[in-house]
């Protein structure tokens, strides 16, 4: 018989690219400003001292973007680097 498995309590899910879509070119020194939505997929609220945290790839001037508001459970947050 299945069992039944809890929901993680900090999750990601559903990302999305709000602005400037993957592979755009950009000049030399030319400024943009990269903007995701993210959806609180897990059982815990974020609270407005949680960070977007630099892990790999290409840093875009950032290395941490605070939350800023609280995000409750399948709820959606804009982070713009």
């Amino acid at each position: 018989m299945p069992t039944a498995t809890s929901l993680p309590a900090y999750r990601v899910t559903n990302v999305q690219d709000i602005t400037v879509p993957d592979n755009t070119v950009f000049k030399p020194g030319e400024t943009f400003t990269k903007t995701w939505r993210l959806t609180n997929g897990g059982g815990t609220t974020w609270n407005p001292d949680f960070k977007l945290i630099f892990y790999s790839g290409d840093q875009m001037g950032a290395t941490a973007v605070t939350l800023g508001r609280s995000v409750v459970p399948n709820d959606t947050v804009d982070i713009s680097v």
